[in-house]
């Protein structure tokens, strides 16, 4: 039920962006879809046009969208609507599981209720909210092996994501810099700080 609620709050703020899609549409969105455009046509290209720092998992994505409802502005805004509810799920869950479920409703309400800016952000450029899902892949990955969860199919599965993440977005090495920071705070005690601190006098 509180799930249900965060993500109805969520879903409601969002809706409006995609009804009236030219609020946050921008040259980047409109590459995408042209790129879908010619995906469908079987002209293929790995990476963002014009790009080699950006995989193009969105016209992918946008494909199956625009066979089944046509190519439009429009229909192209429902991926980052569908992609901020798959955050907003994760990211409850996430939270409760490191902290306790008011802190996590909590945090979870302020991003379902993000402001304009931050869905700007999502709408104009997919790249952002869909590196922010494979981001807490990333999160929910490390915490079970961080918790001694340490078997083949687990470590197979945090290198799969990471090398796809990096093919497609390399923002994810702010998360990637995340877990080896909690990691690394996590193995040192007193003993350890003092050392650091000595060392960098």
């Amino acid at each position: 039920l509180l799930l249900g609620t965060l993500l109805t709050a969520g879903f409601l703020i969002r809706v409006p962006y995609v009804v009236y899609w030219d609020i946050f549409f921008s040259s980047d969105t409109a590459i995408l879809g042209l790129m879908a455009k010619h995906f469908l046509r079987g002209e293929f290209a790995p990476y963002y046009w014009g790009e080699g720092y950006y995989g193009s998992l969105d016209p992918l994505l946008l494909m199956p969208l625009f066979r089944i409802w046509g190519a439009t502005p429009c229909v192209m805004h429902c991926l980052p609507l569908f992609f901020s509810l798959t955050l907003i799920t994760g990211y409850f869950f996430y939270l409760r599981a490191i902290t306790d479920e008011k802190t996590a409703a909590v945090s979870t309400l302020i991003l379902a209720l993000a402001p304009p800016a931050f869905q700007s952000i999502t709408f104009s450029t997919y790249n952002y909210i869909l590196v922010m899902n494979l981001g807490l892949a990333h999160f929910l990955l490390a915490k079970r092996i961080s918790h001694g969860a340490r078997n083949r199919g687990l470590l197979f599965a945090f290198g799969l994501v990471a090398g796809f993440s990096w093919y497609y977005f390399r923002l994810i090495a702010l998360f990637w810099a995340a877990i080896a920071l909690h990691f690394f705070i996590a193995r040192t005690g007193p003993e350890q700080w003092t050392d650091i601190k000595n060392r960098l006098r």
